[in-house]
């Protein structure tokens, strides 16, 4: 059978498998395939074909372009796919196609995104890291310590390093948007 046309339920346990083998966690693969795909492993239904889940992916990242070959992901090299340390113009798009490909617009994005950071994402450079938009956020909503849940396999409120709690709060709120929720509900915190 063509791994293709496998459902998502025998692929995914088997990369979680290789990478625990390797001395990686869930966590981890959970955190590629979102950076790869836009697809949040903690709510996806691994009832559907892998190559569907390929396919179909929210917000397919176009660096994966340029991945050529063999690749094997050592923790030295983990720093390089930091969120944190990519740029802006990479990560807002991204949060943008994923709300846009589920009926949502890029202005809820930015209304999100104003309610928790107070940056106007029309009048913002988005040649500036994603930790450095997060972490000097001009008007840090002190509602967002009250977001709840799991994104990408970690409950948000356990998470201690703030830079990564508030990347992860983002995460939720956008989540919660392409989920269907009215917007006025995705900012009641």
């Amino acid at each position: 059978m063509n791994a293709m046309d496998m459902k998502l339920s025998k692929i995914y346990p088997l990369l979680v498998a290789k990478a625990i083998r390797k001395g990686r966690s869930r966590q981890e693969v959970d955190r590629i395939i979102f950076w790869l795909t836009g697809w949040d492993m903690t709510q996806i239904n691994l009832d559907m074909r892998y190559g569907d889940f390929l396919q179909n992916a929210p917000a397919y990242n176009p660096a994966a372009e340029s991945i050529k070959g063999i690749i094997l992901i050592r923790k030295e090299s983990m720093a390089g796919m930091n969120a944190m340390d990519m740029k802006l113009s990479k990560i807002y798009p991204l949060l943008v196609a994923k709300a846009i490909r589920k009926g949502r617009s890029r202005q809820e994005v930015d209304r999100i995104i104003f309610w928790l950071t107070g940056w106007d994402m029309t009048q913002i450079n988005l040649d500036m890291r994603y930790g450095d938009f997060l972490q000097n956020a001009p008007a840090y909503n002190p509602a967002a310590e009250s977001i709840k849940g799991i994104i990408c396999g970690t409950r948000v409120e356990e998470i201690q390093d703030p830079v990564t709690r508030r990347m992860r709060q983002l995460d939720k709120l956008i989540d919660e948007l392409a989920k269907g929720k009215p917007l006025e509900k995705v900012l009641r915190y």
